[in-house]
Parts: structure tokens; C-alpha cells; sequence
């Protein structure tokens, strides 16, 4: 998934053998509790807490009407129900979650639920790289709530305006710091993969270096034994033969290692498939040595 246009989280390379890139801030997603309970526990705990107290503290005739006590309840859910998509769309959850969180307040200054949804919504979003919406619209909310209240007569208490803000404040800072955990997991994570890499790579080349070496010695030991028995064959036939028995024996063996130095390359199809051909390719040498 791409960044948002706001996101300030880079892009990073996938894995080796995989196409295309990965954002950044899906790492925050990987590792740990399945993605399932991730997703819905937030959910889950986030309705249970605010929806059913705001039904029944807001039930109808008690403060409002049918339709405002819907209108409550709509707003209660909208923050619950939208983080089901803050996989996706962290910003845009955060603006439902920080909107309804403050018309709620608005609607029913008295109410003292809190807004776990949005606690939710800002460190998750925080997390999945939308700093830009998290900060701006969580902040902008706020103070247009306030100032709202204050243009509306309604009493919101000093304290409880800076106790919000402080915690505000300090889910930005949980969302800050779980971000900065997860960006120092996935250079640890990179770091590693980059050091398997490499040692892969050498092991490699070291038994590319060993597989050179079995087949040098064996076809030199091959085309001085074809030599020999070209001088022989006329002249000494049996001892001809004998070479030209050594030389299937030399094919043999030289086969034999060829095969044992690639098996320990039996990582993936593409070095299977270099097997086979380099096997038949030593079968067809040997039956031609015979």
C-alpha cells in the first residue's frame, strides 16, 4: 500500500525475490498478536466502553428526544465502527474518531465517557505514518470544540479542558514512541536481512570456487588420460583401454561432486533446475567418455 499524501513514512524495499516496495508503515502491523486480533480488539473494547454507557445515560426523556438520543448513538459508534478501517486509512480514521469524540461533547457536555475510540485512532494512527492528520486534526478539533462550547454557553470545567489536553498530549506521545519502536524493529529487521544476505551470497561463491576446482582437476585428469590413449591405441591397445577407463571412472566421480557441491544449493527452484541440467549435462560427458 502506498503512503498517504500526507505520510511521512519512506518506502522501503521488500523482501528479496518479492516485487515492488513496501510502505513503512505496515511495519507496525507485522509480528506479535494476529493480524485478526489487532484489528478487532480495538474495536471491540472501544464500543463496549463508550456505546452501551451512552445509551443508557442518554436514553430518551432523560435529557433529549428520540432523534437526539439516535443522533447520540450514531455518534457514540461512528468512532468503534471506524476503526475497523485504520489498517487502511489512519488519517481518515482519526478525523471520524476526533469529530464524533467532539460533537459528543457538544451534544452532552455532561457525560463524562471517554473517547477510547479516539486513543485508539491517534496512536494507531500515529503508527501507521499520518502524523500530519493526527496532529492537525486532532488539535484542530479540539480547539474548535472548545470554542464552540464557549459560543454556546455550555460549561466545560478549566479542569477537565486541560485534563483532555494533557491526555491528548500524552497518546500523541505513546503513538510517538510505539512508532519510533516499530521504525527501530524494521532497521533491525532490514539490518539482518541484508547480513543473511551477504553470508548467502558468500557461501556461495565459496562453493562456486569448490564446484571450479572439482571440475578443473577432473578434466585435466580427463584430457590427459583422451591424450594417452590416442598415442595407445594403435600401438597398446589394452593400455588404451585402461584410459579410456579412467576416464569414465574420472567422469564418474567428477559427477558425483559436481552433484554433492550443488546439493547444499538446494535452496530454491531456480538451483534445482541447474542441477538437473548440470547433471544431464555430466551423464551426456560420461556416456560420451564411454
Amino acid at each position: 500500500m502506498p503512503p498517504h499524501w500526507d505520510s511521512d513514512a519512506a518506502w522501503y524495499p521488500t523482501a528479496p525475490g518479492q516485487s515492488g516496495h513496501r510502505y513503512a508503515g505496515e511495519q507496525t502491523w507485522s509480528g506479535g498478536l494476529p493480524p485478526g486480533v489487532r484489528l478487532w480488539v480495538p474495536v471491540i473494547v472501544s464500543f463496549l466502553v463508550q456505546v452501551p454507557a451512552i445509551v443508557l445515560l442518554t436514553w430518551p426523556g432523560r435529557d433529549s428526544g428520540l432523534a437526539g438520543w439516535v443522533l447520540t448513538v450514531v455518534l457514540a459508534a461512528a468512532g468503534p465502527v471506524a476503526l475497523i478501517g485504520a489498517r487502511r486509512f489512519p488519517g481518515q480514521v482519526v478525523a471520524v474518531a476526533a469529530g464524533s469524540a467532539g460533537a459528543l461533547l457538544l451534544l452532552h457536555p455532561d457525560l463524562d465517557v471517554p473517547p477510547v475510540a479516539l486513543a485508539f485512532a491517534i496512536v494507531l494512527g500515529i503508527g501507521g505514518g499520518a502524523r500530519v492528520w493526527v496532529y492537525t486534526t486532532v488539535v484542530s478539533t479540539w480547539v474548535a470544540t472548545i470554542a464552540l462550547a464557549s459560543i454556546l454557553n455550555l460549561e466545560l470545567h478549566p479542569l477537565r479542558v486541560a485534563f483532555t489536553t494533557l491526555a491528548l498530549t500524552l497518546l500523541m506521545g505513546v503513538g510517538e514512541f510505539s512508532r519510533s519502536r516499530q521504525d527501530r524493529l524494521g532497521e533491525l529487521r532490514r539490518s539482518a536481512s541484508a547480513l543473511r544476505i551477504d553470508a548467502e551470497q558468500k557461501e556461495r561463491v565459496r562453493i562456486a570456487w569448490e564446484l571450479h576446482d572439482v571440475v578443473a582437476r577432473s578434466l585435466s585428469q580427463i584430457n590427459a588420460q583422451a591424450q594417452l590413449a590416442l598415442q595407445l591405441i594403435d600401438v597398446e591397445p589394452d593400455r588404451a583401454a585402461q584410459a579410456l577407463s579412467s576416464i569414465t571412472a574420472t567422469s564418474t566421480t567428477a559427477l558425483e561432486e559436481v552433484r554433492m557441491v550443488l546439493g547444499i544449493l538446494r535452496s530454491n527452484d531456480e538451483v534445482g533446475l541447474t542441477i538437473d541440467v548440470a547433471t544431464e549435462f555430466g551423464q551426456t560427458n560420461v556416456e560420451s567418455a564411454r
